[in-house]
């Protein structure tokens, strides 16, 4: 159990403004970004029990430029977004080859809790035997790229380093979401300089409104329910 803390910014251009950002920053550290595939696919029972005590448990396959792939279970409870810094409890654990074999679209539904959730996180919120469901799915262009913390954060020592993600969502046909995302402890702080940085280069942003999860009930027809 960890408790995350990430720094939202929404870039109203869309994918320009995110290939601006991505060039302006390898000029400042050059590197070979980081580029991954991901598809996030959100489960939950059919009436929705996970989202009404502000839960959500999805699935994310990773697929990298070599064209590996990688599955990651991840429940967050109890989110807290305010002036686009979201702070959540995580829970997360590598799901083994085995456990994901045959799942072509994903994982096949319905799935008992106890098969999925075998660390007990959602033990306090669902009974071992309710079954959890495909709510859907949508695909995440993720660049990763590394700069010097002390670009945004001056009292950081000259060899920290800061993972800077860009994310080129896609909900369906003319349905996408593109933003920058801050995991660190000191994302408040990160903030005030990293919005005056994209001043600075011309590039427009918004403080996040909503998580990538609410974005996605909210564009498929269901009330995000307290979800930030």
């Amino acid at each position: 159990m960890a408790t995350e803390v990430e720094l939202k910014l929404v870039l109203p251009d869309g994918a320009a403004a995110l290939a601006k950002v991505a060039t302006l920053l390898t000029a400042l550290a050059p590197q070979q970004a980081d580029v991954q595939q991901q598809t996030n696919y959100y489960l939950d029972t059919t009436d929705l029990q996970l989202r009404a005590v502000r839960a959500m448990l999805r699935v994310r396959r990773t697929r990298r430029h070599d064209g590996s792939a990688r599955h990651h279970l991840t429940a967050k409870l109890r989110p807290s977004l305010q002036n686009g810094v979201l702070s959540s409890t995580e829970h997360e654990r590598e799901l083994a080859e085995a456990e994901v074999q045959g799942w072509r679209d994903g994982p096949p539904a319905p799935l008992s809790v106890a098969s999925l959730d075998t660390a007990g996180w959602l033990g306090e919120l669902l009974e071992p035997t309710a079954q959890l469901h495909l709510l859907g799915a949508m695909h995440n262009q993720r660049q990763a790229l590394r700069v010097p913390l002390a670009l945004w954060l001056p009292s950081a020592a000259a060899s920290e380093v800061l993972v800077v993600e860009l994310d080129h969502t896609e909900l369906g046909p003319g349905l996408q979401r593109c933003e920058i995302e801050l995991e660190h402890a000191a994302a408040e702080a990160l903030r005030a300089e990293l919005c005056s940085w994209l001043d600075a280069a011309g590039v427009t942003w918004g403080l996040a409104q909503e998580s990538k999860y609410a974005w996605f009930l909210r564009h498929t027809q269901r009330e995000p329910g307290g979800l930030p």
